[in-house]
Formats: structure tokens, C-alpha cells, sequence
């Protein structure tokens, strides 16, 4: 039976964060590959009832570009990742769900950036714009004292930006509910 936790460090290469998967200790993507921005991986663990599921990206930093998939099978007592090289590894089910749940609950890695992005995605998530663009996420690191929103359809994508003071998440999101309610009325 293999055991499993992560860690989650900064990934200045990206300017985002990378989440390592440790199975027995060991990170399971190996040289070359990186692992998921935390946001992702919470993103594929939440659809995770499909039999894929993608745990890391290139070293590039690009989803997309050679992403890390393990084939998952779940029986009652156990979930098995099977990977593309055949290796195989066996995880005891219910040490496998708190390993997901406690992930899935853990902000403690979130700086005041990533802390105000989640809590801004959180109010404009399923908002569209008039000509039907839909939010995709909202970032406080493309440029200080800025928090950019993405809207996109399969033409393309727009970015929205609205100011902040770069300190107090009251502000973020007091200028965040302006915004919206200046953009999307109901």
C-alpha cells in the first residue's frame, strides 16, 4: 500500500504556485515535469469521479503541453493511479479521500493575492458578460494594485481590472462588489 501527501511551494517561473504530489515520499512527477497550480489541481479533483485525472504540467508551466495524467480506479477499499510509464500505485481509500479533502480545504499556502483571488472568483463565478463572454478567474499578480478578471468564449478572451490597495482584502472586496455591481446588474 503506498501513502500519499503533497506539498505546495511557490513557483516563481510561472508566478503561480506548484503543488507536489509525494507518494512514499517521493514526488511522483519526476525531472522535467511540474506539478499543478493548486487552483487547477482542486479544479481537477473536484471532477475527479472521471477515471482521469491530470497531476502535473511541462516544466514549461503550460497546461496542456505534455500534462501528467494517472488513470484512477476506485473499489471500495482501495483507489490505484495507474500512470502511462505502467507505473502503478495503490492507495487505501479512505487515506486517499482525506488526503483529497484536507487539500481541497488547505488555504494556508495563499499569500494576500491568492487569498483576494479566490475570494473574487467566488463573486463573479458563473457571471457573463452582455455579448456572452463567461468569467474564467480573477488575478491580483499581473500587475500591483490591480485585480484583473478573465472572460472568454471560443473567440477569445477579454480582461476587466478594477484597483485595490494590494493590502486589505475589505477593500478587494468592497471594490470587487462595486464592480460587479456597476458591470452585471441583476
Amino acid at each position: 500500500m503506498n501513502s500519499i501527501r503533497y506539498n505546495i511551494i511557490p513557483c516563481p517561473e510561472t508566478n503561480d504556485h506548484e503543488v507536489q504530489i509525494l507518494v512514499d515520499d517521493i514526488d511522483c512527477l519526476g525531472k522535467g515535469q511540474m506539478g499543478l497550480d493548486p487552483v487547477a489541481l482542486s479544479k481537477t479533483f473536484s471532477e475527479s469521479q472521471k477515471n482521469q485525472l491530470t497531476i502535473g504540467r511541462c516544466g514549461c508551466g503550460c497546461m496542456g503541453c505534455s500534462d501528467i495524467l494517472v488513470t484512477v480506479s476506485r473499489n471500495p477499499k482501495f483507489v490505484t493511479w495507474t500512470f502511462s510509464d505502467d507505473r502503478i500505485f495503490k492507495f487505501e481509500r479512505s487515506a486517499y479521500e482525506s488526503f483529497v479533502d484536507r487539500f481541497l480545504d488547505d488555504t494556508s499556502w495563499e499569500d494576500i493575492n491568492r487569498r483576494i483571488e479566490r475570494l473574487v472568483s467566488a463573486l463573479f463565478v458563473g457571471t457573463t458578460t452582455k455579448d456572452g463572454l463567461n468569467f474564467e478567474w480573477a488575478s491580483a499578480r499581473i500587475k500591483k494594485r490591480l485585480i484583473h478578471l478573465s472572460y472568454s468564449d471560443a473567440s477569445g478572451q477579454r480582461l476587466y481590472d478594477f484597483g485595490w490597495d494590494g493590502a486589505s482584502e475589505e477593500l478587494a472586496i468592497k471594490q470587487a462588489r462595486a464592480f460587479k455591481r456597476d458591470h452585471f446588474p441583476e
